[in-house]
């Protein structure tokens, strides 16, 4: 005790922290189960190392000791949005770090922002009897102020709890209807009193969290209904107190939640394995107004491109390369140690203009080469994992000084993005610089399991979506508007639905007076006199003209018929053609019509208008380029041509921005080249369709900031999230929602359940999985609305919905079906039967041994053999010749025929006996 104490008082007189106060036992909760054994060792002190040591929270990840025993714990908000909860899980680490026993109180003022922020948690020193005060806070950049979420008290002790834990529910609870609740992981609630029990089954660990803000808010929904059980989704927690134990998020969570008199809710969750969480008083309000503008995501979103490790155990296997190799990549891979062979295909996919002029017919000639390739690859009957690698040069751009270097192979990422939605895990993007060290990373990059990388000075980036900063859509006031009210407006495409919508818009909202509104056919367009004399009644001269985008001559003609007392100074593009169809339908032809609308004509329109003094340059493209749709390869193909362009144009200083519309709610946008089934699958898949009057305030604000490319449009995080869980969410929207560190064990997944079943009850389990799954593609809400014995044509299944039935099913048996297996097999009955054969185990096959001694006991009977014995003595010689083979080093024939495969055995007995 001396020498402690004198190594106190030294570290205190050279202003070291020093905590005088005597450490005391923390209050530890019993099991929640009696025959549950665990060990109860005293927890190590939380280190107080100097400097910012990393934690092991995946956000706040760097804490720092100051003086006086304060304590600061920071990191980053990367964009996704955080329920309140969050802050719940914030200030649990932030007491576990300071050694506190609970939250004892923790005020919500404010939400998490929706953008990405500094986070900043701080624990102040200690009081007499060890409480603490402690703040969160955020700060989107460095110039702007700090924004307080919440505040409260870390105790040094726990209190007693008001929260039956053990309270198990009563019999008389009754069921209560959980599917309004809109929470797939809350698997059933019962009430009773004023108690509402429930079971919540997590999508898994996120990692790193002490407190799942997905499952603390899926107990808050179950919570809120002691409270409001008629409307209870509109109500988020504003106090929390008495906060003690943790729970992770796995397997099955029971829920308490017991409403108290002064208007809170106890609450406690626990687990079957022990731990268990518990809040003496939870305050539930409706949402404040300021809370849903602040945290409200806007729909706009861009491609960031974040670095992920390299494997460092990748080495390069066998390569060919299909076609020509304009990039030299043969030579590259060789230097990088590849050998010839054929484990891995890959597309050389330069473009190589000579000149600007050329850029459109280089684009398509070589988007139409690479269709070739890949639809010659999908065509060869290949084993399951070889991969076909198109690789770019500069077509992408992810670093923000990076210049899209061959603009004309962009329409190449938008082909492959929708090939590899329609035939999964068989297609790679990547994009190479001129850097030697990205050749040798094209093993790691391979390695890394991403369809679509950049390799950037042997870094490995990968593109995903994510919400524009909110910072950069604050628009200063000194900005002009996006339109000169006395110059010209053209608008291509202007007599289609979105077209319409917008001339109305600008002349409305914008205060255009003079509009050119260009399609193929001109004043011809059923509806274009209408809409003429709409817009003029808005107060805007209007000009239709008849004019071939895609024809650069006809463009520049046109565009000299602006009169210059009004010169044209804004252009909105869009325009388009469709002729939808997977990619291993498309022909030169169907590519090139649908190419044309969009490569050519933008950049005949970049090209003349580049010396102008233009205010706006808009490109109105398609998700369907970002995130690839099935059945719109070319359509997709020309879209990612727009938004190469848009960047092409921001880092030359000219303005332009690049729309890539996703769903509207009337037939606009993306929307209007989409059937209904392919509406029903996106909206599936997370992405909901926008209001045209949101949609519309995004094209505004957008275009107004001077965003080079983003991707306006409605998404579901509820929907994401459930295929995150399901490993089926495209790597595009990975980082949007929290995705689950761990998958369900194989023993959990159909398969795994599938090879449980007796084989009596396996085929109603594959009928049940394929009619499941046609009512999903279809858009229907139950699995009955379907007929087993009507063929899929009959019930409204195309080309698309085809390969996507068909990818559903191999994701969900994991068998690698041909695309032609809807097709051989037109019904559900079918289809049943076949998939059922072919999840069957394989039925064993007599070695060669076995049919040896069948032949020994036919030979044993001599009289069988009449007289036929020589040419039996003849056959069976020749086959003992044919198995010994020639003779090599010192083996014998026995060697020979022990090692012998029993393939071969077979094949040489069938000739054999085959013989006259």
């Amino acid at each position: 005790d001396h020498d402690l104490s004198q190594a106190l008082a030294h570290a205190h007189t050279h202003g070291l922290p020093t905590t005088w106060r005597p450490s005391t036992a923390e209050i530890e909760p019993l099991p929640a189960y009696p025959f549950h054994h665990q060990p109860y060792w005293l927890a190590a002190p939380p280190a107080a190392a100097s400097g910012a040591p990393d934690t092991t929270h995946p956000v706040l990840t760097r804490h720092a000791v100051l003086p006086h025993d304060a304590h600061v714990l920071t990191g980053q908000l990367d964009g996704t949005a955080h329920p309140e909860s969050a802050l719940v899980d914030l200030a649990v680490f932030a007491a576990q770090t300071v050694g506190a026993a609970e939250v004892a109180t923790l005020t919500i003022t404010a939400p998490l922002p929706a953008g990405p922020a500094q986070l900043q948690v701080w624990a102040g020193a200690p009081d007499g009897d060890g409480t603490r005060e402690f703040t969160i806070r955020s700060q989107p950049d460095r110039d702007a102020e700090w924004t307080a979420h919440a505040a409260g008290r870390l105790a040094a002790f726990g209190t007693a709890t008001t929260a039956d834990a053990t309270a198990a529910r009563p019999a008389s609870a009754g069921p209560v209807d959980v599917s309004a609740l809109g929470d797939p992981t809350i698997r059933a609630a019962w009430r009773h009193d004023t108690d509402v029990y429930g079971e919540i089954v997590p999508a898994g660990s996120t990692g790193g969290v002490l407190l799942d803000p997905e499952l603390l808010d899926a107990a808050l929904r179950l919570a809120a209904l002691t409270a409001d059980p008629a409307d209870p989704a509109d109500l988020v927690p504003v106090e929390w107190r008495g906060v003690r134990g943790r729970i992770d998020a796995a397997g099955v969570v029971q829920v308490h939640a017991r409403a108290h008199p002064a208007g809170t809710v106890a609450l406690t969750l626990t687990r079957a394995e022990g731990d268990r969480l518990t809040a003496d008083a939870v305050t539930l309000r409706r949402t404040p107004r300021e809370w849903r503008q602040a945290a409200a995501p806007v729909p706009l979103f861009h491609v960031a491109w974040p670095e992920i490790p390299a494997a460092r155990d990748a080495t390069p296997a066998t390569a060919r390369i299909i076609g020509p190799d304009p990039l030299g990549l043969a030579a590259a891979l060789r230097s990088a140690g590849w050998a010839d062979g054929d484990a891995v295909g890959f597309v050389s996919a330069g473009a190589g203009a000579d000149d600007d002029t050329a850029v459109p017919a280089a684009a398509r000639a070589l988007t139409g080469r690479v269709m070739t390739a890949v639809q010659g690859w999908l065509a060869e009957d290949r084993p399951t994992g070889d991969r076909l690698v198109v690789v770019t040069r500069g077509a992408v751009r992810p670093d923000r000084d990076d210049t899209p270097a061959d603009v004309a192979a962009a329409p190449v990422w938008g082909l492959i993005r929708t090939a590899q939605v329609e035939y999964p895990d068989r297609l790679v993007l990547l994009d190479l610089d001129e850097n030697p060290l990205s050749a040798r990373t094209v093993a790691a990059a391979l390695a890394a399991g991403e369809p679509q990388l950049a390799v950037r000075g042997g870094r490995l980036l990968v593109p995903r979506l994510a919400p524009v900063d909110r910072s950069r859509l604050t628009r200063p006031a000194e900005l002009g508007g996006m339109l000169d009210p006395d110059g010209t407006v053209l608008i291509t495409g202007a007599t289609g639905g979105l077209g319409r919508r917008l001339a109305a818009h600008l002349v409305t909202e914008h205060g255009a007076r003079h509009l050119r509104l260009v399609s193929r056919r001109g004043p011809g367009t059923p509806g274009a006199t209408g809409l003429a004399a709409g817009l003029q009644e808005l107060g805007a001269t209007v000009t239709i003209s008849a004019c071939d985008v895609t024809n650069r001559n006809a463009v520049a003609a046109m565009l000299a018929e602006i009169p210059g007392d009004h010169p044209l100074t804004a252009v909105f593009h869009a325009a388009a053609t469709t002729d939808g169809g997977l990619i291993t339908s498309l022909d030169p032809q169907r590519l090139d019509t649908v190419l044309r609308t969009k490569v050519d004509a933008a950049w005949h329109l970049h090209e003349l208008t580049a010396p102008l003094e233009l205010r706006s340059f808009v490109l109105f493209s398609s998700l369907s380029g970002v995130l690839g749709n099935p059945g719109q390869a070319n359509y997709a193909a020309g879209n990612a041509f727009l938004d190469a362009v848009a960047l092409h144009r921001h880092t030359t200083g000219l303005p332009a921005t690049a729309l890539a519309w996703g769903l509207w709610e009337d037939e606009a946008g993306l929307s209007e080249q989409l059937s209904q089934s392919d509406r029903v699958r996106m909206t599936e898949s997370g992405v909901s369709p926008l209001r045209s009057g949101r949609a519309l305030e995004m094209l505004d604000l957008t275009v107004r900031q001077g965003l080079p490319a983003v991707a306006p449009t409605e998404l579901d995080r509820r929907r994401l999230q459930e295929h995150a869980a399901a490993g089926s969410l495209p790597t595009l929207l990975r980082g949007l929602v929290r995705a689950p560190a761990t998958r369900a064990a194989a023993a959990t997944s159909w398969t795994g359940r599938f090879a449980e079943l007796a084989e009596a009850d396996r085929r109603t389990a594959v009928f049940g999985l394929v009619r499941s799954h046609v009512a999903a593609v279809l858009g229907h809400t139950s699995a009955d609305d379907v007929d087993p014995e009507r063929a899929f044509k009959d019930l409204g299944f195309e080309s698309v919905t085809v390969v996507e039935l068909r990818n559903r099913l191999s994701s969900a048996t994991g068998l690698r079906l041909p695309p032609t297996v809807v097709f051989d097999h037109p019904t559900v009955e079918e289809l049943s039967d076949a998939l059922l054969t072919r999840l069957a185990p394989p039925p064993d096959q007599p070695s060669v041994l076995a049919e040896l001694e069948r032949l020994e006991l036919a030979l044993q009977d001599a009289a069988a053999l009449n007289g036929d014995r020589a040419a039996v003595e003849a056959r069976l010689r020749t086959l003992l010749r044919r198995v010994e083979g020639p003779p090599a080093g010192n083996g014998t024939p026995a060697d020979d025929l022990a090692t012998a495969s029993d393939e071969l055995l077979f094949e040489v007995l069938d000739k054999e006996l085959d013989a006259p």
